[in-house]
């Protein structure tokens, strides 16, 4: 006869305290390295990308996305941290043509692929897609703005969900 019981939970509760844990001891960065992001990665990682815009004027800046295996994701969310005197107006997958997206001047000088960009969240990205992450920046304030950590959180085909994180620091200025 097999007996329930509540060990699962007590078993789940030593995985989160462990993980706060190893977070307290190893800092953030070092947790994003043992976490599994799955097949979903951004790139640019480190790099900085700075562009001009006056406070209040829309910029959009690239970052490439890649899906490695056999399942397409769905992006759920994007989210950012470590953002100051920037609001995220708006975040696309938009496909490459021709290159990479760098910066632009939302209105102004939209990319080749533009025109086929899908909002980010329920974005379904095939693997071997060639695609940027777009966010829509704008300068809230009169300083300069940046921000350092984004994060994608999608579902792979019936492998679960995961969280792709990219550490490329934007940078938006009056003067680059």
């Amino acid at each position: 006869m097999r007996r329930s019981g509540n060990l699962g939970g007590a078993r789940s509760v030593g995985l989160v305290v462990g993980g706060a844990v190893l977070v307290g001891l190893l800092g953030w960065s070092a947790w994003e390295t043992l976490v599994d992001h799955g097949p979903l990665s951004l790139g640019g990682t480190g790099d900085i990308v700075c562009t001009n815009a006056d406070v209040g004027e829309p910029v959009g800046i690239g970052q490439p996305v890649t899906v490695a295996g056999d399942d397409a994701v769905v992006v759920d969310r994007v989210s950012v941290r470590d953002a100051t005197g920037l609001e995220v107006v708006g975040h696309y997958i938009v496909p490459v043509v021709d290159t990479r997206i760098g910066s632009f001047r939302a209105g102004e000088s939209e990319p080749p692929g533009w025109p086929s960009r899908v909002e980010a969240a329920g974005a379904v990205i095939e693997p071997g897609t060639v695609a940027d992450l777009v966010l829509i920046l704008e300068r809230d304030g009169a300083g300069d703005g940046s921000l350092q950590t984004v994060s994608v959180r999608y579902t792979a085909g019936s492998k679960g969900t995961y969280e792709a994180v990219g550490t490329m620091r934007y940078e938006v200025e009056s003067d680059c």
